[in-house]
């Protein structure tokens, strides 16, 4: 019941952020509303898995734990780099005004996918189902890596070689892989 309670909580904390964290930015970028069916399809996949046996394993204390800390630990995530973008926050691609190099930027370069993509796998561990593990794997991921490399060539746009270092000195989206 504890886990139900938590995961409720944490659910309604990110369904919040649209709230909390409202965005400007291009209203036709199409890359966000690519993402975003990204998001929906793996999520979706995640919750309708669920419900059919063969494409799910039996949940034990173990995985719901490990789903409910993956799920709690990608929103706070997100939350964290919201906070330390601060008026450059965006879910649309735009210029911000600063490159924004503390909190979970200083490891990250984007955070945010990196909360997005935990989030989404640990919705799928607490559910228990491969397939919404495999449409984060196969469909979200790759939406979000297309989306960071576009990204990143407009901050090189914008920043130039500070934006080069800051680079170099970070993880793309996945600490020690990518």
């Amino acid at each position: 019941m504890v886990s139900v309670i938590f995961f409720a909580a944490f659910t309604i904390l990110w369904a919040a952020e649209n709230i909390v964290f409202p965005t400007a930015g291009r209203r036709n970028d199409v890359s966000f509303f690519v993402l975003l069916s990204a998001m929906l399809i793996s999520v979706i996949s995640s919750i309708a898995g669920g419900y059919f046996q063969w494409l799910s394993w039996s949940v034990s204390t173990t995985s719901t734990v490990i789903g409910l800390g993956l799920f709690a630990t990608g929103i706070i995530l997100r939350y964290w780099g919201i906070l330390k973008m601060g008026k450059s926050f965006s879910r649309r691609l735009h210029s911000p005004a600063k490159l924004v190099t503390n909190g979970p930027f200083r490891y990250l370069r984007h955070p945010l996918y990196s909360g997005l993509c935990t989030t989404v796998i640990g919705l799928s561990v607490y559910i228990g189902t491969w397939i919404g593990v495999l449409a984060a794997v196969f469909v979200l991921f790759p939406t979000v890596a297309w989306r960071a490399a576009k990204e990143e060539r407009e901050l090189h746009k914008l920043f130039g070689e500070d934006y080069r270092v800051f680079c170099k000195k970070r993880w793309r989206i996945i600490p020690l892989i990518y």
